[in-house]
C-alpha cells in the first residue's frame, strides 16, 4: 500500500460519487424509491471498474478501505449518549429493558436458523464439498444487517478460512437495501384491503364514508358494496362521494 495508491483511490471515489449525486438529482424514480447516493455510485463503480469496463483504474486496495472506515463508524457510536430527558429514565430504561430482549431472541433467530439450514442442508447438496459452515450467515449478517456488519463479520471470518465472505456480504447487502426500500415504499402505498396506488398511475380515486353510521343497516350497506358511481360521468372538476 503506497501513498499515491491511496490518495487516487480517494479521487477516483469522490469523482464517481459526485456524478452519482448528480444523477440522483435529475433522476426522480430514484428520488422516489429513496435509493442513496452511495449505492448509485458503487454500480458506477462496478461498471466503469476494473471489474467492468476498466475506465477508472480503481485499486484492489478499496476491499481493504471499507475495514478500516468501518471501525471509525462503530468508534462514533453513542457518542451523542442515549437523549434520556430529567424525570424519564425509569421508562426509558424499561423500554430499552424491553427492546434489549426483544433484540437477542430476534437476533438468535436469526442467527441459528440459517447457519442450521446451511450446516444440515446446503453442505449436503453442494456437490462441490467446499461450502463453508458460515455461508449461512450471509442472510441475518449481511441481508439484513446491512454493509457494515457484513465488511466486520468479513475480517473475522477470513481469519478461518471464508475469504470470499466479505465480497457476498456487500453484494447481499445491497440487494436487502434495494428490496428494502422498494418493498417499504410499496407498503407506505397500501392498507389491509392491498394495495393503493399512487395519483400518478391511478389519478382518479375514490373515497366512501358512509354517512349517519348510527343509524341501522347504514354500515352494513357500506360493507356490502350496494352503491354505484359511474366514472364516466365525472366531469373535470367533480369529485367522487
Amino acid at each position: 500500500m503506497d501513498f499515491y495508491s491511496v490518495i487516487m483511490d480517494f479521487f477516483w471515489v469522490s469523482v464517481i460519487l459526485f456524478v452519482a449525486k448528480i444523477i440522483r438529482e435529475h433522476v426522480k424514480i430514484l428520488q422516489n424509491f429513496f435509493i442513496p447516493v452511495s449505492l448509485i455510485a458503487g454500480f458506477i463503480a462496478w461498471v466503469v471498474g476494473p471489474y467492468g469496463l476498466k475506465i477508472v483504474p480503481l485499486t484492489s486496495l478499496c476491499g481493504d478501505y471499507a475495514g478500516a472506515l468501518i471501525t471509525v463508524l462503530f468508534a462514533t457510536i453513542g457518542l451523542q449518549g442515549l437523549g434520556i430527558k430529567k424525570g424519564e429514565g425509569k421508562k426509558r430504561a424499561k423500554d430499552i429493558a424491553g427492546y434489549c430482549v426483544y433484540r437477542q431472541i430476534n437476533w438468535a433467530v436469526q442467527f441459528s436458523v440459517p447457519m442450521i439450514l446451511s450446516i444440515l442442508l446446503l453442505s449436503r447438496l453442494h456437490t462441490g464439498g467446499d461450502l463453508h459452515p458460515a455461508f449461512g450467515w450471509l442472510i441475518p449478517v449481511s441481508f439484513l444487517g446491512g454493509t457494515g456488519p457484513a465488511i466486520a463479520a468479513g475480517q473475522v471470518l477470513d481469519k478461518y478460512g471464508f475469504s470470499d465472505f466479505t465480497g457476498l456480504g456487500i453484494t447481499a447487502a445491497a440487494y436487502g437495501m434495494l428490496l428494502g426500500l422498494i418493498g417499504g415504499i410499496i407498503m407506505t402505498h397500501g392498507d389491509n384491503n392491498g394495495l393503493v396506488l399512487p395519483p400518478k398511475i391511478a389519478p382518479v380515486q375514490i373515497v366512501v364514508v358512509p354517512v349517519a353510521q348510527h343509524k341501522p343497516g347504514v354500515l352494513d350497506a357500506h360493507r356490502a358494496g350496494t352503491y354505484h358511481y359511474d366514472l364516466r360521468q365525472q366531469s373535470a372538476g367533480d369529485r367522487a362521494p
